[in-house]
């Protein structure tokens, strides 16, 4: 059984949302000394990972409800776990940073643009690509020689950048935040030196691949937006209302948050028929496991 996890940093827990039922099976209440304030999410063995970006830290939160927490740098967002290791985005220090999750300590930190938003992991290169708001473009790093970064100029205010067709291209989310234009999708060939992109909502601040198909949540017209990615058109528009952020896509649904009415929404991806799940104050960090 899958369940999506959803961090609420205003109340300090996690929900844990049962999928075959639509309902909140359990709330994970982070009893700490401090309010942990979580950001995102992720499972190392029994163990959940949770950032902090307001506290600068990551934090274990173990399997007997016992935390211990780490300082790790500045604006802590997006993480990913590779191997027993954990890349973790620091967007007011425009770095990552490399954190052993078993010996518990810092291993590298690494310099890219200026304030990265997101990060992604390909197997198939051992590479991770960060999306840099502020510096309009993303980095390439691979880990095996992390001093070697590739630095690719994209549109404005790029949100989200992934790894597709195992590894040999970059799907770009570009926002246009703070221009008067919608958001593209972009895709770059590695392998070929080609770009191409596809006019998509406004704002947009999130996507999730699944098959050959983009979904992508537009923050500034409440709308989810579905890109044939081989074909690169538009299939569908989804109107959602709301402020949309963050979006997961199963084989029957759509998963998104809306952080204006702090609630949930299932779409079935057929019928298009809505299911809410009201939430406290705004969602962020969903996950799914």
């Amino acid at each position: 059984m899958s369940y999506l996890y959803i961090c609420n940093s205003t109340r300090d827990r996690i929900d844990k949302i049962n999928i075959n039922n639509f309902t909140v099976e359990d709330s994970i209440e982070l009893n700490y000394h401090e309010k942990i304030k979580p950001f995102k999410l992720c499972l190392y063995d029994k163990t959940f990972i949770i950032s902090s970006f307001e506290n600068n830290r990551i934090y274990l939160l173990k399997n007997d409800g016992g935390i211990e927490e780490f300082y790790i740098g500045s604006g802590c967002s997006h993480m990913d776990l590779i191997g027993g290791q954990l890349y973790i985005v620091c967007e007011e220090s425009n770095t990552i940073v490399c954190f052993d999750v078993l010996s518990k300590e810092i291993v590298e930190v690494i310099s890219c643009g200026i304030s990265p938003h997101s990060l992604d992991f390909s197997p198939d290169n051992n590479s991770i690509v960060i999306a840099n708001t502020l510096s309009n473009d993303i980095s390439i790093i691979d880990l095996k020689e992390k001093e070697k970064i590739k630095n690719i100029k994209v549109g404005n205010y790029p949100v989200k950048a992934v790894w597709y067709e195992n590894g040999e291209k970059i799907l770009v989310c570009e926002s246009n935040m703070g221009e008067e234009t919608k958001g593209e999708l972009k895709v770059i060939s590695l392998k070929y030196n080609e770009r191409n992109s596809i006019t998509i909502g406004n704002i947009p601040i999130d996507m999730c691949c699944y098959n050959n198909y983009c979904y992508i949540s537009n923050l500034g017209d409440g709308t989810i937006t579905i890109v044939d990615i081989t074909k690169l058109e538009k299939v569908d528009e989804i109107e959602v209302g709301g402020v949309l952020k963050d979006i997961i896509v199963d084989e029957k649904n759509i998963y998104v948050e809306d952080i204006y009415y702090n609630q949930l929404i299932q779409i079935n991806k057929i019928s298009k028929n809505k299911k809410i799940i009201p939430l406290d104050f705004e969602p962020k960090g969903m996950i799914k496991i």
